[in-house]
Protein backbone atom coordinates (compact mmCIF):
# COMPACT_ATOMS: atom_id res chain seq x y z
CA UNK A 1 0.00 0.00 0.00
CA UNK A 2 2.65 2.33 1.02
CA UNK A 3 4.40 1.21 -2.25
CA UNK A 4 1.93 2.44 -4.46
CA UNK A 5 0.94 5.54 -2.58
CA UNK A 6 4.61 6.77 -2.84
CA UNK A 7 4.88 5.58 -7.15
CA UNK A 8 1.59 7.97 -6.77
CA UNK A 9 3.05 10.86 -5.49
CA UNK A 10 6.20 10.39 -7.57
CA UNK A 11 4.34 10.41 -10.80
CA UNK A 12 3.33 14.20 -10.10
CA UNK A 13 6.93 15.30 -10.11
CA UNK A 14 7.81 14.17 -13.61
CA UNK A 15 6.88 16.21 -16.32
CA UNK A 16 3.77 14.99 -18.64
CA UNK A 17 3.12 15.09 -22.34
CA UNK A 18 -0.36 16.92 -21.55
CA UNK A 19 -0.08 20.49 -22.64
CA UNK A 20 -2.99 23.10 -21.99
CA UNK A 21 -2.84 26.09 -24.74
CA UNK A 22 -5.48 28.19 -25.08
CA UNK A 23 -7.43 25.97 -27.41
CA UNK A 24 -7.40 23.01 -25.04
CA UNK A 25 -9.04 24.65 -22.45
CA UNK A 26 -11.59 26.05 -25.06
CA UNK A 27 -12.88 22.57 -25.10
CA UNK A 28 -13.55 21.76 -21.51
CA UNK A 29 -16.86 21.01 -20.84
CA UNK A 30 -19.34 23.47 -19.46
CA UNK A 31 -21.00 22.32 -16.29
CA UNK A 32 -24.07 21.37 -18.13
CA UNK A 33 -22.00 18.81 -20.29
CA UNK A 34 -20.43 17.60 -17.70
CA UNK A 35 -21.63 13.83 -16.61
CA UNK A 36 -24.12 13.28 -13.02
CA UNK A 37 -22.38 10.78 -10.68
CA UNK A 38 -25.15 9.25 -8.91
CA UNK A 39 -27.69 12.26 -8.29
CA UNK A 40 -25.07 14.74 -8.18
CA UNK A 41 -24.35 16.82 -11.48
CA UNK A 42 -21.71 18.46 -12.75
CA UNK A 43 -19.36 15.70 -11.93
CA UNK A 44 -15.71 16.49 -13.60
CA UNK A 45 -13.92 13.65 -12.56
CA UNK A 46 -13.72 12.14 -15.85
CA UNK A 47 -12.19 15.32 -17.79
CA UNK A 48 -9.08 14.28 -17.06
CA UNK A 49 -9.46 9.92 -17.16
CA UNK A 50 -10.15 7.80 -14.57
CA UNK A 51 -6.65 8.06 -12.49
CA UNK A 52 -6.07 11.45 -12.64
CA UNK A 53 -5.40 12.66 -9.21
CA UNK A 54 -4.88 16.84 -10.41
CA UNK A 55 -8.33 17.89 -11.21
CA UNK A 56 -7.34 21.31 -13.14
CA UNK A 57 -4.02 21.36 -11.80
CA UNK A 58 -3.30 19.17 -15.24
CA UNK A 59 -4.08 22.83 -17.07
CA UNK A 60 -0.80 24.26 -15.30
CA UNK A 61 1.72 23.31 -17.63
CA UNK A 62 5.30 24.55 -17.53
CA UNK A 63 4.17 26.70 -20.93
CA UNK A 64 1.76 28.16 -18.30
CA UNK A 65 3.86 28.62 -15.96
CA UNK A 66 6.21 30.73 -18.20
CA UNK A 67 3.77 32.63 -19.56
CA UNK A 68 2.44 33.72 -16.14
CA UNK A 69 6.07 34.36 -14.44
CA UNK A 70 6.61 36.64 -17.69
CA UNK A 71 4.13 38.88 -16.78
CA UNK A 72 4.07 41.28 -13.94
CA UNK A 73 1.94 42.27 -11.69
CA UNK A 74 0.86 46.29 -12.85
CA UNK A 75 -0.75 47.44 -9.93
CA UNK A 76 -1.23 45.75 -6.11
CA UNK A 77 -2.55 49.23 -4.52
CA UNK A 78 -6.48 47.30 -4.31
CA UNK A 79 -5.05 44.35 -2.41
CA UNK A 80 -3.61 46.91 0.55
CA UNK A 81 -7.34 47.60 0.99
CA UNK A 82 -7.72 43.82 2.67
CA UNK A 83 -7.49 42.87 6.02
CA UNK A 84 -4.96 41.85 7.96
CA UNK A 85 -2.43 44.95 6.16
CA UNK A 86 0.42 43.24 7.85
CA UNK A 87 0.37 40.00 6.07
CA UNK A 88 0.82 41.73 2.52
CA UNK A 89 3.74 43.84 1.60
CA UNK A 90 5.24 44.62 -1.71
CA UNK A 91 9.24 43.52 -2.65
CA UNK A 92 10.18 45.68 -5.48
CA UNK A 93 13.15 44.21 -7.71
CA UNK A 94 15.24 45.38 -10.89
CA UNK A 95 15.62 42.62 -13.14
CA UNK A 96 16.69 43.26 -16.42
CA UNK A 97 15.65 47.20 -16.76
CA UNK A 98 12.20 45.87 -15.87
CA UNK A 99 10.25 46.40 -12.39
CA UNK A 100 8.57 43.48 -11.08
CA UNK A 101 6.54 43.71 -8.12
CA UNK A 102 5.45 40.14 -5.79
CA UNK A 103 3.02 40.39 -3.36
CA UNK A 104 3.16 37.96 -0.25
CA UNK A 105 -0.37 36.64 0.40
CA UNK A 106 1.46 34.84 3.78
CA UNK A 107 -1.12 35.40 6.68
CA UNK A 108 0.54 35.59 10.36
CA UNK A 109 0.17 32.57 12.21
CA UNK A 110 -2.69 33.69 14.19
CA UNK A 111 -4.97 34.84 11.65
CA UNK A 112 -8.24 34.15 11.98
CA UNK A 113 -7.65 34.81 15.63
CA UNK A 114 -11.08 33.50 16.01
CA UNK A 115 -11.71 30.19 13.73
CA UNK A 116 -14.57 28.58 12.30
CA UNK A 117 -16.38 24.89 13.33
CA UNK A 118 -15.03 25.08 17.42
CA UNK A 119 -11.27 24.34 15.90
CA UNK A 120 -9.04 26.24 18.67
CA UNK A 121 -6.54 29.42 17.95
CA UNK A 122 -2.89 28.71 17.19
CA UNK A 123 -0.70 28.48 19.98
CA UNK A 124 3.00 29.80 20.07
CA UNK A 125 4.89 29.09 22.98
CA UNK A 126 8.65 30.14 23.61
CA UNK A 127 11.18 28.22 25.60
CA UNK A 128 14.33 28.97 27.55
CA UNK A 129 16.48 26.49 27.54
CA UNK A 130 18.75 28.08 29.99
CA UNK A 131 18.42 31.02 32.35
CA UNK A 132 20.43 33.34 30.22
CA UNK A 133 17.78 32.46 27.24
CA UNK A 134 19.82 30.66 25.17
CA UNK A 135 18.90 28.75 23.46
CA UNK A 136 15.45 28.91 22.84
CA UNK A 137 12.81 26.77 21.05
CA UNK A 138 9.52 27.80 19.85
CA UNK A 139 6.59 25.27 19.93
CA UNK A 140 3.37 26.00 17.19
CA UNK A 141 0.23 24.38 17.62
CA UNK A 142 -1.98 24.73 15.46
CA UNK A 143 -4.69 23.00 13.78
CA UNK A 144 -4.18 23.11 9.62
CA UNK A 145 -7.88 23.95 8.52
CA UNK A 146 -8.04 27.18 10.03
CA UNK A 147 -7.13 30.15 7.74
CA UNK A 148 -6.71 29.71 3.95
CA UNK A 149 -6.34 26.89 2.62
CA UNK A 150 -6.17 24.85 -0.91
CA UNK A 151 -7.75 21.53 -0.30
CA UNK A 152 -6.57 18.25 -1.75
CA UNK A 153 -9.31 16.50 -3.43
CA UNK A 154 -9.79 13.69 -0.97
CA UNK A 155 -10.06 16.17 2.02
CA UNK A 156 -14.19 15.84 1.56
CA UNK A 157 -15.81 13.30 -0.40
CA UNK A 158 -19.56 12.34 -1.22
CA UNK A 159 -20.39 11.30 2.07
CA UNK A 160 -23.52 9.24 1.23
CA UNK A 161 -21.39 7.83 -1.30
CA UNK A 162 -18.73 6.97 0.50
CA UNK A 163 -16.38 8.12 -2.59
CA UNK A 164 -13.71 11.04 -3.04
CA UNK A 165 -12.55 12.61 -6.44
CA UNK A 166 -12.80 10.06 -9.33
CA UNK A 167 -14.72 7.95 -7.53
CA UNK A 168 -11.47 6.61 -5.06
CA UNK A 169 -12.73 5.08 -2.11
CA UNK A 170 -11.76 5.99 1.84
CA UNK A 171 -9.96 2.42 2.23
CA UNK A 172 -7.63 3.06 -0.35
CA UNK A 173 -5.63 5.95 1.14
Amino acid sequence: MSMRRLKSVVSHLVPHSKSSSSSEMAKLPTFDELPHFKNFPGCAWSVWGADDQLGTVNLLTEKVVQQAASEEIKSVSSLYSAKPVSALHTILTVTGGRLGRTVSLNWPINFPDKPMFNRKTPEVKMIMKRENGMPRDDEIHMNTQSGSQWDGMRHYGLIEHGVFYNKQVLFLF
